[in-house]
C-alpha cells in the first residue's frame, strides 16, 4: 500500500500532538497537517517526520482505540516504523504524544 497515489484533492491529515516535556497538555494540543499516503485514508510516521517542526530526536506514540472485544478502550501505541500507517481518531485526525529523546 505504501507508494499508492493519494486521491486528487484529498485534504491532509490533521495531526494533533503534545510534547509533555514542553508543558503541552492534551486539552491544548499543537497541530500539523500531514500528507495522506497509501489508500488516502491516513498517513505514516515517515510523512509526519518529514514535516516535524521541532529540532532533535523524538519517540512517537499515537492514540488508538482497541476493538470492542477488548472494551473499546483508548491506548497509546508506540510507533517506530516510518512505513506504519497511523491510526485515526473518530474525527479523522491523529493524536500523538511525543517524547524528546535528544535536542
Amino acid at each position: 500500500r505504501t507508494g499508492a497515489m493519494m486521491p486528487q484533492g484529498a485534504p491532509p491529515v490533521v495531526v494533533r500532538y503534545i510534547v509533555p516535556e514542553d508543558g503541552d497538555e492534551l486539552e491544548h494540543p499543537n497541530v500539523l497537517h500531514v500528507r495522506r499516503t497509501g489508500d488516502g485514508n491516513s498517513t505514516t510516521l515517515g510523512e509526519l517526520r518529514k514535516v516535524w517542526p521541532l529540532p532533535g530526536s523524538y519517540h512517537f506514540r499515537v492514540q488508538r482505540k482497541l476493538a470492542e472485544v477488548y472494551g473499546g478502550m483508548l491506548v497509546w501505541l508506540d510507533v517506530r516504523d516510518d512505513a506504519m500507517e497511523l491510526p485515526l481518531c473518530s474525527d479523522g485526525s491523529v493524536l500523538a504524544k511525543v517524547s524528546r529523546i535528544s535536542s
